[in-house]
């Protein structure tokens, strides 16, 4: 795969906690790159069933539970982001999180992403690889502003995933 050249979408989650089998995705964000750009973005809200949003998870994402009940449900939200996909290959820093959710839910709500995680690509992983010992962390925006990249935000699903794809982008060249 040349990551410069083929298509491949960048997905980053919110979530109400770590635990795929317990916590609900609440927000998706995703930018699709072609070519070495940035061609298209994804991103919505999804309903929430919860009762109410931790403090910890709203203070963190900026998201509140009265912002998401008029939001799609989540095998509307799921179903749109396997649509923009398209069968491209799947990027997320610490792919492991984001996929097993996807996976996980996918499976409740019928929505596969079972194919994508064979070519699933993840920028934790490959900053590991190529920055091994230049950087303290491996955090995104610690990744991201070591390669020059600025990092607006955190626990923004549709900015983190823009600065996962830039990340990638520049990680494809060292």
């Amino acid at each position: 795969m040349n990551l410069l050249k083929d298509r491949f979408v960048a997905v980053d989650l919110e979530t109400t906690g770590l635990d795929m089998h317990r916590d609900s995705i609440i927000k998706i964000g995703a930018v699709k790159c072609e070519n070495g750009e940035i061609i298209d973005r994804f991103s919505t809200s999804v309903h929430c069933p919860k009762e109410r949003l931790s403090s910890e998870i709203v203070s963190l994402t900026g998201i509140t539970y009265e912002q998401l009940q008029n939001a799609p449900k989540l095998t509307i939200a799921l179903q749109a982001l396997y649509n923009f996909i398209d069968g491209s290959v799947l990027v997320a820093h610490n792919f492991r999180f984001d996929f097993s959710f996807l996976q996980n839910w996918g499976f409740w709500c019928n929505v596969d992403f079972g194919g994508f995680e064979k070519d699933g690509i993840d920028t934790v992983a490959l900053a590991k690889e190529k920055l091994a010992g230049q950087i303290k962390n491996y955090k995104l925006c610690t990744v991201a502003e070591f390669l020059g990249i600025a990092c607006p935000s955190q626990h923004r699903a549709l900015a983190d995933a823009e600065t996962c794809a830039k990340i990638l982008l520049v990680l494809a060249k060292i």
